[in-house]
């Protein structure tokens, strides 16, 4: 039985790897048993991947991607709500803004705005970060 249980294990690793090397990341989170959305940590900002994550195409050393983009979900269920995103983007400088997307309006938010919206994440899209 323990070698069953080992054969399982490694197909399911297996079937969790990644064949190629993917330009972004989109990781959508569930809600907890009252429906609220669980609140992010900071370790959120960023992904690493590991080359033996891959199956195929393995990188030479780890992946890294980075957070540019929080879609929000506010709403009593999973069925009804309204969807707003934070997407941080660079300017001419190199410096981050952060600009809240809500329906037909985009507007501008400071720093600590986005990092309190981006905690409450509902869908998170990863880019892989250029060196």
């Amino acid at each position: 039985k323990p070698e069953v249980a080992k054969r399982a294990q490694q197909k399911e690793q297996n079937e969790n790897r990644l064949r190629s090397i993917p330009e972004s990341l989109i990781i959508s989170l569930t809600y907890d048993s009252e429906n609220q959305q669980q609140e992010l940590s900071d370790a959120a900002q960023s992904i690493v991947l590991k080359p033996d994550y891959f199956d195929g195409q393995k990188p030479e050393k780890e992946v890294s991607y980075d957070l540019v983009a929080v879609v929000q979900k506010h709403g009593a269920d999973r069925n009804r709500g309204h969807y707003t995103t934070v997407v941080k983007r660079e300017n001419e400088l190199k410096k981050p803004i952060y600009c809240l997307a809500n329906d037909s309006s985009v507007t501008t938010l400071n720093e600590q705005a986005a990092e309190e919206r981006q905690k409450q994440g509902y869908i998170l899209i990863y880019r892989k970060h250029q060196e």
